[in-house]
């Protein structure tokens, strides 16, 4: 048997490690990850919603006039979801995978009122990794373009109308509902957004005065500047460092919490919006002041749905506040392809993680980081087809 030549076996190795091609495989080895745990747990919650849709659960006194009001696929569960106090816990590094059900926390949704029917729309909670949505108030119908709750998951507040007197309820159980005294404000423009303390709302009275509403106190206080008559559709930034809104003509304007530092996003009108304009802010990304500035999610209404000036709760295009250049990587979602979204200020990550909710077929809620990177992701239960995610 002929001995093996040590010498001519490491001098092929030396010749091989020449010619080979060094790679990074780590964004293959994300995206298949990603597909693998979609896949998992849409399998998962596709057999569990079959069961879940095939029946009912009833909501004792949910209805109008204190009727049961039948839930398919929504379990009645108790009467608050509110999140565990406390930050969440860091989330691994950007080619981790996180754990929905732990990481992202609960989400919270409201019956979409332009695709139902019915006079009372339902506001329901749901985990991510979880197959069971749970049901916690009815709100009149009225309420669809002004709803929000807060992020502490505590309470939820909306106007009756285009506008009318501020309601807060407590989504705890044996909460109350209470209507802030002496005061009427803007429920289809400048609708009431929660502070990140979930103890204030910006609200706009019908005075035309912009001002935070102290919730316990029940008392309103006008911003040191007020905000242009036509602002519309706010949102706090995901640490509260500053708010964005859009103008009539569609401008995207970012302020400091108490209004001064209006400053417009730049360079938006060389967007390619091919006739739309941008009508809605969604959610904002922390970092006001940042060199790199900040993320903001958009909505660009076609010229046939540019005139309804409700909030539509829906997003398609996602721009930097510096530049006003569009990111394409926020989401990777399709150009103008609806979705929802809502930023969270989750430590280690250095920057907000975007809750991503893709509308369509098939629906898909992702959990992506800072820099676009996917991190997790869950098939969104078949009981919240007619349903709009809120910015918590």
């Amino acid at each position: 048997m002929t001995g093996i030549d040590d010498d001519l076996v490491r001098g092929t190795l030396r010749h091989l490690a020449d010619d080979v091609e060094l790679r990074d495989l780590r964004p293959q080895v994300l995206r298949t990850s990603r597909r693998l745990t979609v896949r998992r747990r849409v399998t998962a919650t596709t057999a569990v919603a079959v069961l879940l849709v095939s029946g009912g659960v009833a909501l004792h006194g949910a209805g109008p006039g204190g009727r049961d009001t039948v839930l398919p696929g929504i379990s009645a569960g108790p009467a608050s979801q509110a999140p565990p106090t406390g930050s969440p816990a860091p989330l691994p590094g950007s080619t981790g995978q996180a754990n929905a059900s732990t990481k992202i926390g609960t989400v919270y949704f409201v019956e979409d009122g332009d695709a139902v029917p019915q006079d009372v729309l339902r506001l329901v909670s749901w985990t991510p990794g979880q197959t069971q949505v749970t049901a916690l108030r009815t709100l009149p119908r009225s309420a669809w373009r002004s709803v929000n709750v807060a992020p502490d998951g505590r309470s939820v507040s909306w106007v009756e109308g285009d506008t009318g007197p501020l309601h807060v309820a407590d989504l705890r159980a044996g909460g109350q509902e209470t209507v802030i005294p002496d005061l009427t404000v803007d429920g289809l423009l400048l609708e009431p957004v929660w502070a990140r303390d979930s103890k204030h709302l910006l609200v706009r009275s019908t005075a035309g005065k912009a001002g935070v509403v102290d919730v316990d106190r029940r008392t309103f206080t006008p911003l040191g500047t007020n905000l242009p008559a036509d602002a519309r559709h706010a949102a706090y930034a995901a640490d509260g460092s500053s708010i964005a809104f859009v103008t009539a003509a569609g401008a995207v304007v970012v302020v400091k919490p108490d209004g001064s530092g209006q400053r417009a996003v730049p360079g938006l009108d060389k967007l390619p919006l091919n006739g739309r304009r941008i009508t809605g802010v969604q959610s904002l990304s922390v970092g006001y002041g940042d060199v790199h500035g900040q993320w903001v999610h958009l909505y660009a209404a076609t010229p046939d749905r540019a005139g309804d000036d409700g909030r539509s709760l829906l997003s398609n295009l996602t721009v930097n506040t510096l530049e006003g250049r569009q990111v394409s990587e926020a989401g990777g979602i399709g150009e103008f392809e609806d979705f929802q979204s809502t930023f969270r200020n989750y430590p280690g990550l250095g920057n907000s993680a975007q809750l991503l909710w893709r509308i369509g077929t098939p629906a898909e809620f992702a959990l992506k980081g800072p820099n676009g990177e996917f991190l997790d992701g869950s098939e969104p239960p078949a009981a919240l087809r007619h349903y709009r995610m809120l910015n918590v």
